[in-house]
């Protein structure tokens, strides 16, 4: 006969943690980027026209492994930022970005799944291109932009002091588009700016409690040695974000002359994580049925009367 206890036995006794990974993701994007010119002098046989250039395109993204002891780092920059298409991305054991630039779009993408950091940008450092405009026109540059972060599973806190404990994940994004000039004219000096700013970031943080200090128990002859203390506690919280803006900015040339502009537009994520992967709380043991427990009781009893008669025999 096989033996068959160990495995009861097993059944009985066995227990299952699970797992939580921490996590932070964040996303910024500029897309449908659009270019319209307009003719204030549509009579006078000189075309309208603009032209957009030094305007460097210049992407990041920095990856750090905090498990791994690992980072990963990328950089790239050329001239024309809006005049080709290029596509990177990064990955290690814990973090992730991507990179993409198109004459259109621009997206990046980072993530933290356990303990690390990641950052990405394009432009991420204000970079100005300049922009030409033919005489008596009007320029109007539009674009969609998207930001989005979360941050969720955080990490737990031990117990704290009424100051709290800090968030484990974070997570950010943002957008930016900008145009301004200034020139002069016979009727005097001309300027014009256009400022546009898209921004959102995520927290999460576990459970803490701390004790709150509340006065001193006058019952007590020494009064002054009993201070009163109550437990507060702190609920976790996560957070998941996104907000959408449409981007514009105009440029007016009301001279009779080519005219220069300062442009510029760029995106940019952050985030981190930690540990994460804390043990969850073990289940309590279920309590048998009573019907449970006969059945068990009498199986133990069935298979310790095989062993006695096999050591008999």
């Amino acid at each position: 006969m096989r033996p068959v206890c160990h495995a009861a036995l097993l059944c009985v006794l066995s227990l299952s943690a699970s797992w939580a990974s921490a996590a932070s993701q964040s996303s910024a994007s500029i897309s449908n980027l659009k270019y319209q010119v307009y003719d204030l002098t549509p009579t006078d046989g000189v075309l309208s026209s603009y032209s957009l250039s030094g305007l460097p395109g210049s992407m990041y993204y920095n990856l750090n492994d905090y498990a791994s002891g690992s980072s990963e780092n990328y950089n790239h920059s050329r001239a024309g930022l809006t005049t080709y298409n290029k596509s990177v991305s990064g990955e290690l054991d814990t973090v992730s970005a991507s990179i993409q630039a198109g004459k259109t779009a621009l997206t990046v993408e980072g993530a933290a799944t356990g303990p690390g950091s990641y950052s990405a940008s394009i432009n991420g450092y204000g970079y100005y291109g300049t922009l030409t405009l033919a005489a008596n026109s009007v320029l109007i540059i539009t674009a969609d932009a998207l930001v989005s972060a979360s941050a969720s599973n955080p990490s737990a806190c031990a117990s704290s002091y009424y100051w709290g404990c800090s968030p484990s994940e974070s997570a950010s994004a943002s957008s930016w588009m900008s145009l301004s000039y200034s020139f002069s004219t016979p009727a005097g000096s001309v300027s014009g700016s256009s400022s546009n700013n898209l921004s959102t970031s995520a927290q999460a943080r576990g459970e803490y409690s701390y004790l709150s200090y509340s006065g001193y128990d006058f019952s007590y002859p020494d009064w002054y040695n009993h201070p009163i203390y109550t437990t507060v506690v702190s609920p976790a919280f996560e957070q998941s974000l996104s907000e959408s803006r449409s981007f514009y900015a105009v440029f007016a040339n009301t001279t009779n002359v080519t005219q220069s502009a300062y442009f510029s537009l760029g995106v940019s994520v952050s985030g981190s994580g930690t540990a994460g992967a804390l043990p969850a709380q073990l289940p309590a043991a279920p309590v048998p049925e009573p019907d449970s427990l006969a059945l068990a009781l009498a199986g133990l009893v069935f298979v310790g009367g095989v062993m006695r008669r096999r050591r008999t025999a």
